[in-house]
C-alpha cells in the first residue's frame, strides 16, 4: 500500500465513527439547514423534491454525512453506476457534492468522507469537479484525465449579439463567419441526407430494450444503462426544464439507439442541450443530423455538448459544432489493477453530459 493510500485510510478511520449512512435517522430540518448554509438556498442541492428523487430506492444512490455533537459538518454523496470495461462489468460510482462546513476544513474530512467511497468500491469516478477539490484528489493519488469536451454550435444571430456592433469587432466577424458556415453545412446535410423521423417517447413505461445497444460488443469504457435507470434519470426526474427522449427513423425503420435533449436557458440565450446519446457508429452523424433538425424546430439559439465521445465529436465537428477551451474537470480512483491500463487511456472513455452530476445545473 502506498503513502497516499495509507494517509486516506487512517483519516477515513479517524472519522469513521461519526459517519451516518442513514439519513431517515437524521433531523430532516438539520439535514436541510446544513445543505442551505452550504450549497444555497437557490441551489438544486437544497431542494427536497430533486432530493428526495435523487436518493429515491429507484436510484441506489447513497448519502454519508459527518456528525460531529450532534451537528452535521460534512457530506459526500454518490451515484450508484457500473463501468462496462473490454466485456467487464465493474461496480463503480460518481462522488459529487463534497462539502465540508468551513470550520472543519483543513482537518482531513474531506479526505475522509471521499476514502469512505474509495474503501468501499472498485473505482470512483468525480466529473466536474471545483479546483480546490481537483487539488485535493491529485495529492490523494486519484488519476487525472484532463477535462471533458465542451461543443457549441450557432444556430441563430443572437449567437453575438451580446456584443454591440461597435465593440470587439474581430469577434463579432469571426462569429458571424461561424454562424454562416454553420447555417451552409445544415443546408448541406438537409439536401443531401436521408430524411430521418423523430419519434419522442413522453411514456417511460413505452421504452423497449430494443433502443439499448449491446455495450458488450465494444472495448468502449462507459457507464451501462438499462431502461429502469433510463425512466429514472430522464422522467421522474422533477424540474422545470424536462428532458426529451427520441428515437429516429430512417426510411421507416428504427435505427438502434435514442438521444436526450433539454431546453435551457445559457448565457442569456434559448439553448438545446445534449444530455445522453446511443448509438451505433454507422448511425452517429444521423443521430447529430435528428438533433440539428430538431434545434431549428424548436428555435433555439444555440446547440450545447459537454462529455468525451472521439466517435461523435468528429461528427460533431463536421455539422459545425466548435469546441470551446471550457469543460469538466475528471478524475477517477481504481483499486483494480486489472483495468488500470484500459482507464488511463482517455480516449477509451464514453462520457455523457447526463454521467454524474454535471448536467444538473440545467435543471
Amino acid at each position: 500500500m502506498n503513502r497516499q493510500r495509507k494517509i486516506i485510510d487512517r483519516l477515513y478511520h479517524q472519522f469513521e465513527n461519526d459517519f451516518c449512512h442513514e439519513v431517515s435517522e437524521l433531523d430532516p430540518e438539520k439535514v436541510s439547514e446544513f445543505q442551505v448554509s452550504e450549497f444555497g438556498a437557490n441551489s438544486i442541492l437544497s431542494d427536497i423534491d430533486f432530493n428526495n428523487w435523487l436518493f429515491s430506492e429507484a436510484s441506489k444512490n447513497k448519502r454519508v454525512f459527518c456528525i460531529s455533537d450532534d451537528e452535521i459538518v460534512g457530506q459526500q454523496s454518490a451515484l450508484q453506476s457500473e463501468l462496462s470495461i473490454q466485456d467487464e462489468s465493474v461496480d463503480c460510482v460518481c462522488a459529487i457534492n463534497l462539502m465540508v462546513k468551513e470550520d472543519w476544513r483543513m482537518k482531513g474530512l474531506g479526505v475522509a468522507l471521499t476514502g469512505e467511497l474509495i474503501s468501499n468500491h472498485e473505482l470512483v469516478v468525480c466529473l466536474g469537479v471545483s479546483e480546490d477539490a481537483h487539488r485535493m484528489f491529485i495529492r490523494q493519488g486519484w488519476s487525472d484525465m484532463g477535462k471533458t469536451h465542451n461543443f457549441v454550435k450557432p444556430m441563430k444571430l443572437k449567437f453575438w449579439n451580446e456584443y454591440g456592433p461597435l465593440t470587439n469587432l474581430f469577434k463579432n466577424l469571426r462569429l458571424i463567419f461561424a454562424l454562416t458556415l454553420s447555417k451552409m453545412t445544415d443546408l448541406f446535410y438537409r439536401i443531401f441526407s436521408k430524411k430521418l423521423t423523430l419519434n419522442r417517447i413522453e411514456d417511460k413505461n413505452k421504452l423497449e430494450e430494443s433502443i439499448l445497444l449491446n455495450q458488450e460488443k465494444t472495448e468502449k469504457v462507459q457507464f451501462k444503462r438499462n431502461l429502469q435507470y433510463l425512466a429514472w434519470r430522464y422522467f421522474d426526474i422533477p424540474g422545470y426544464h424536462p428532458y426529451q427522449f427520441y428515437t429516429i427513423n430512417d426510411k421507416q425503420h428504427r435505427l438502434p439507439g435514442y438521444f436526450v435533449i433539454k431546453v435551457s436557458d445559457y448565457e442569456n440565450k434559448k439553448a438545446l442541450i445534449i444530455s445522453d446519446i446511443e448509438a451505433q457508429t454507422e448511425d452517429v452523424g444521423k443521430f447529430v443530423d435528428a438533433i440539428v433538425k430538431l434545434a431549428k424546430q424548436k428555435k433555439t439559439d444555440i446547440i450545447l455538448y459537454n462529455g468525451f465521445n472521439l466517435a461523435l465529436e468528429k461528427k460533431l465537428k463536421t455539422r459545425r459544432f466548435y469546441q470551446r477551451p471550457s469543460g469538466d474537470i475528471f478524475v477517477y480512483y481504481c483499486n483494480n489493477k486489472n483495468i488500470e491500463n484500459a482507464l488511463s487511456n482517455k480516449e477509451n472513455w464514453v462520457i455523457k453530459f447526463s454521467d454524474s452530476d454535471m448536467d444538473f445545473s440545467y435543471y
